[in-house]
């Protein structure tokens, strides 16, 4: 595929990357009119695959030590990622986080799970369900707030698919023998 474009419906990886190489929002009807320098495509397409490789590296690491709950989510998860990772991914595209929440909003509220998980899958999932930076990006403020505020939907997405891959890993001792 080509290269993403970096106009605020477009909610992936690189997007956050042309917002910050542009330092505003590209107009969607304009951007076919723009093309994007070729090392800003390169470092789009890195990033977006760094990411994905890490996600798999930590679902690698996990093993045959995981459980069936450990797989499910790890699967459930890549339902995030893949929007994340695609050079154009709009809002629609998250339609299928309600799978991942709600097993994560679950597993969250049986197990008490860290203060940084539970913190990470608010906003995440409040960024997802609500325009509401998306209203902050469109306001008069300055361009780096405006970039911020929608920048919040993909990074904490992206945080939750690390954090939760990252942790999904089952105590060795805890393995029957």
């Amino acid at each position: 595929m080509g290269g993403s474009v970096a106009a605020l419906e477009n909610k992936c990886i690189s997007a956050v990357v042309g917002w910050v190489y542009y330092r505003h929002f590209v107009d969607i009807n304009a951007s076919g009119i723009l093309i994007p320098p070729h090392p800003l495509v390169l470092f789009e397409k890195a990033a977006s695959l760094g990411f994905y490789l890490t996600c798999l590296f930590l679902i690698w690491r996990q093993g045959l030590h995981s459980d069936r709950w450990s797989r499910v989510t790890a699967l459930a998860v890549f339902g995030l990622v893949v929007p994340l990772t695609s050079p154009i991914s709009g809002r629609h595209a998250y339609a299928i986080a309600i799978v991942p929440l709600c097993l994560l909003w679950t597993r969250a509220l049986r197990n008490l799970d860290s203060t940084e998980h539970v913190v990470l899958l608010s906003i995440s999932t409040m960024s997802m369900g609500s325009l509401f930076f998306d209203v902050i990006a469109l306001s008069p403020l300055p361009h780096f707030i405006q970039i911020i505020s929608a920048s919040v939907f993909v990074i904490s997405t992206a945080a939750l698919c690390v954090e939760t891959l990252s942790h999904q890993m089952v105590d060795p001792g805890a393995l029957p023998s």
